[in-house]
This record gives C-alpha cells, structure tokens and sequence, in this order.
C-alpha cells in the first residue's frame, strides 16, 4: 500500500475513542485492541498509558502529545506525525521507517533500537536515549541535544541534517551519507564516516578520537583548524 493511497482511507477518528481504547489496551500483544492504524486523529492528548505494541501503521496524528507512556515496539511505519510531541516515553525498538514526521520532539525518551530507516521531515532530540537506533537513507532534520546516541546508524543518507550539541555520538555510523548541519561539543570517538561528504558539516570542539574516514571528504573538527590558523599567523608574526 503507498503512502497516499493510505491516506485516502484513513478513517477520521475522534481523541475520545483513541483514549478509551487506549485505557483498555492489552500489554505486549497484538490484537486489535492495540490497533491504531489507518485513522486520522487531531489534538490527542494521552497521559500515564501503557500501549506497548501500539500499531499506528499508516495514521495520521496532529497537534498531539504523549506524556509518560510506554509505547515499546510501536508501529508508526508508513504514518503521518504532525506537531507531536512526546514527553518522558519509553519506546524502545519502536518503528519510524518511512514515516514523515514533522516538528516531532522527543524529550526525555527513551528510543534504544528504534528505527527511522527512509524517514523525512524534521525532529527534535532533547536529554534521550537512543542507542542502536538507526536513520539509514533518511533526509530528516534532526536536532539533538543531551542526548545518547551510541552505535546509531546514519548510513545511505543522499541528504540529511544534524545538529547535535552535547551528544554522545561515539560508534556510530554516517557512512556512504551526505551530511549538512553541525556538531558541537560532542563525543565522535570510533565513529564511522567512510565515503560520506561531509562539506556542509561543520564540527567543532568534539572528541574524534579512532573515527574513520576511508573515502570521505569535508570530515574535520573546525576549532583544531582554527588553533592552527592562529598557531600559523603567530610564526608568521616572529619569524616574518
């Protein structure tokens, strides 16, 4: 099924019914009282549930939030997420592949092996964990700050941006990816950049101890260039 012919039939649901079903969800199995898929839903507002396993294949959710849930292993593949905001949620290996996400901010979550393989839009990070996640062949913008983001993979990217401040981005992967934005003050040892292009990137005072870089171009810290920079005009002062 593609994306549009999924939108076509969405079934425009109301907040009162997806909180009711949500308030009688069965834990860690998949029935359909955990069936969210395929349904249009604006304005929701679901606080303190437990929705593990949720499937919200093919939806469409705007202007909505999630606080405190626990929605490991959901199923967001294929969906629409519009001004969505999640606060202190746990998904754990829970699926963003192809979704478009559009100003969704995650803050205090919880996202260790999660996945937004082919995602677009644009998403914010704030104080999460995500170690294992993968963002192979996405175009997202995503932000980052505080955030633990150990192992993750960004391969395949034709296009995509970060910016990343403070982070813990040691071991991961950005390889075969062009990547734009910039990465300030954050942890790159062991990562992985071979093939990428990194031109538009700018790092900057960022630990890139043992990072790989067979084939790559533009993969610098700009602050190490600067002291450089400066280390060259003071000879060129003294020494004329």
């Amino acid at each position: 099924m593609t994306t549009s012919t999924a939108a076509s039939n969405r079934k425009v649901v109301s907040t009162a019914i997806i909180a009711e079903k949500a308030a009688v969800c069965t834990c860690n199995a998949r029935n359909n009282e955990n069936a969210f898929s395929n349904i249009e839903v604006t304005g929701l507002e679901l606080v303190g549930k437990s929705i593990t396993n949720a499937e919200f294949l093919y939806s469409k959710i705007t202007d909505s939030v999630f606080e405190n849930c626990d929605i490991s292993y959901g199923e967001f593949k294929f969906a629409e997420l519009e001004n969505v905001t999640f606060t202190n949620c746990k998904l754990e290996r829970s699926y963003f592949n192809f979704a478009i996400l559009n100003n969704v901010k995650f803050v205090n979550c919880i996202l260790d092996g999660s996945e937004f393989n082919f995602a677009s839009g644009k998403v914010v990070f704030e104080n999460s964990s995500l170690p294992g996640a993968e963002f192979n062949s996405n175009t997202l913008d995503i932000s980052m700050q505080h955030c633990s983001v150990t192992r993750c993979e960004f391969n395949g990217c034709s296009e995509f941006a970060i910016h990343a401040e403070d982070c813990n981005l040691s071991r991961s992967e950005m390889n075969d990816s062009k990547i734009k934005g910039s990465i300030t003050g954050c942890v790159l040892t062991d990562a992985e950049f071979n093939g990428a292009n990194g031109n538009e990137l700018v790092i900057t005072l960022s630990k890139m101890r043992g990072i790989e870089t067979r084939g790559a171009v533009g993969i610098r810290d700009t602050a190490e260039e600067d002291d450089e920079d400066d280390l060259d005009e003071e000879f060129e002062d003294i020494f004329g």
